[in-house]
């Protein structure tokens, strides 16, 4: 009814929640090897299957598909993981992984995201915290534009906190990995980076999914453009915008001077 825009649709759901008819897990099957539980009882991961196979289909191709081209299997970190769903479709479209770390903040998400990855047919870990330039603690804060969704939060530094903060850079990796970094952290995307300039670095190559939000962008002050040319400092790199992939990214431009002013995800692949 909801896709179709029949009138009453959302009074169902919201019934059925007041019932306690949602406060519960399913578990969708991804293909032979990848399962995901979602908790119907979090407004944000209120999904059915096709939902699941509906999320973000372009990057999840993009990204599954420069991993797959990888040599050698890739170290998947997710940064801002939620329940894993982003990382999870990309495993479903890809064999060439070797071994995931999600971090996610959410302690709701993050209990969800844990058992996701128990499952997984290699090594993963889940790791409570959020992810910064340096080790420290924080907060989850809503921004006055989204007050409601969990998934618009965003992370203020608090010696107090009680949430850790990570440094990708101080997390046991190695050197000499394929690195696929996922970044979907509303607002931190260059401390992000900032924090892992040595990983990125002595990778043999690297991967980096990074969200441009143009309202996040305007709570900040940093336009997207300015966290894709640290990355180009790093090591020489491609850009492809996910849902814009006529456009050629100019790193001379601000980024929402050359595509419209809507949520975008950028795929970005070392040389």
């Amino acid at each position: 009814m909801m896709r179709r825009d029949i009138p009453g649709a959302h009074r169902i759901v919201h019934a059925a929640s007041a019932l306690g008819l949602l406060d519960v897990v399913v578990r969708y099957s991804l293909g032979d090897r990848i399962t995901i539980d979602v908790p119907l009882y979090r407004k944000s991961n209120r999904w059915d299957e096709r939902d699941l196979w509906e999320y973000d289909p372009p990057t999840v191709a993009r990204l599954a598909g420069a991993i797959a081209s990888f040599p050698e299997p890739a170290v998947f970190i997710d940064c801002g993981a939620d329940i894993g769903i982003m990382s999870l479709l990309v495993a479903a479209g890809t064999a060439n992984i070797e071994r995931f770390i999600g971090l996610e903040p959410n302690g709701g998400a993050y209990e969800v995201l844990k058992e996701n990855y128990r499952r997984l047919p290699f090594p993963a870990e889940a790791v409570l915290g959020a992810v910064g330039r340096a080790a420290g603690r924080g907060e989850l804060r809503s921004p006055d534009y989204d007050p409601r969704v969990e998934h618009a939060q965003f992370i203020e530094l608090k010696e107090d906190g009680a949430i850790p903060v990570y440094r990708i850079d101080d997390l046991p990796l190695g050197r000499d990995n394929y690195i696929a970094l996922k970044i979907d952290v509303e607002g931190a995307e260059l401390d992000v980076i900032e924090g892992a300039v040595q990983t990125l670095a002595g990778a043999r190559r690297f991967v980096v999914d990074v969200e441009a939000h143009p309202r996040v962008a305007e709570r900040t002050g940093i336009d997207p453009i300015v966290y894709l040319r640290r990355l180009h400092e790093i090591r020489p790199c491609s850009f492809h915008i996910c849902e814009r992939p006529d456009v050629e990214l100019s790193l001379a431009r601000d980024f929402f001077d050359q595509v419209e002013r809507i949520n975008h995800d950028v795929v970005v692949v070392s040389e």
